[in-house]
């Protein structure tokens, strides 16, 4: 009999130990509401303390790429009279761009971005397109165009 009520009193320990823990809680965390009231003297100093200036990186210049221009035409070879449709194709450098076709068969130079060309005789015609940007960087490409 004695192992018996010595298993009663090691599991009623335990509850009294268990309910002892429980009752030496201390009082329940204060509601949100309770925490904003409270008077600033009550508060940490590390929430009421000023902040140090940290200094702030200053926005870095954007990076401009260097300026790279390209011809598309359509059609690139064909018969007299041949119409063709040119496209200048810019990348990188500063806007706004300037752009110059030369088509080589002695018309004037245009300005135009995409302009349409007409040759009248046949020929080998190579066509340059210099473009400028307001960064003061160029490049310029040529094609070739045939007619036959």
């Amino acid at each position: 009999m004695k192992k018996a009520a010595t298993k009663a009193l090691g599991i009623a320990g335990a509850v009294l130990v268990f309910s002892t823990s429980i009752m030496s809680c201390s009082e329940p965390p204060p509601r949100p509401e309770e925490k904003a009231a409270a008077p600033e003297a009550a508060r940490s100093p590390e929430t009421t303390a000023p902040q140090p200036d940290v200094p702030r990186a200053e926005p870095a210049e954007p990076v401009v790429q260097p300026l790279v221009a390209w011809i598309e035409a359509e059609p690139e070879e064909g018969e007299a009279p041949l119409k063709v449709q040119f496209t200048a194709r810019l990348k990188g450098g500063t806007l706004p761009y300037k752009l110059q076709w030369v088509f080589g068969d002695d018309s004037e130079p245009t300005s135009e971005a995409n302009p349409v060309h007409t040759y009248a005789k046949p020929g080998t015609y190579f066509v340059e397109l210099t473009a400028n940007d307001s960064g003061d960087d160029d490049d310029d490409d040529d094609i070739e165009i045939e007619v036959r």
